[in-house]
C-alpha cells in the first residue's frame, strides 16, 4: 500500500496526450500511461493510451523513476470528464 504524499506532486504533459488518446473513443475503457519522476516534485507524463473495452481500477505503480497509471473512463466521458480525477491521483503519488 502506497502513502500519500504530504505536499501534492507537479503533473505536467498529460492533458495534451490525455486529448490525444481520447480522440475518436467510441466507449468505456481503460487509459494507461507512463510518467517520468523529474526532481523530488514533479511528473512529466511520457505516454497515455486508451484501452477499448478494458475494465479496471485506477491504480499507479512506482518502480525507480517511473510511474505507471491506469484510470478506468466510462462511456460518453471525455478528456474533460477524466482529466481533473487523474491529474489529483497522480499528484498525490
Amino acid at each position: 500500500m502506497q502513502t500519500l504524499k504530504k505536499r501534492p506532486r507537479w503533473v505536467t504533459g498529460l492533458r495534451p496526450k490525455l486529448e490525444e488518446a481520447l480522440q475518436g473513443k467510441k466507449g468505456a475503457g481503460v487509459i494507461v500511461g507512463k510518467g517520468a519522476l523529474r526532481g523530488s516534485d514533479m511528473i512529466e507524463i511520457l505516454e497515455v493510451k486508451f484501452l477499448e473495452g478494458k475494465t479496471g481500477q485506477p491504480a499507479t505503480k512506482i518502480s525507480e523513476n517511473l510511474v505507471l497509471f491506469s484510470y478506468p473512463v466510462g462511456d460518453g466521458e471525455g478528456a474533460d470528464d477524466v482529466y481533473y480525477r487523474l491529474m489529483g491521483m497522480l499528484s498525490r503519488v
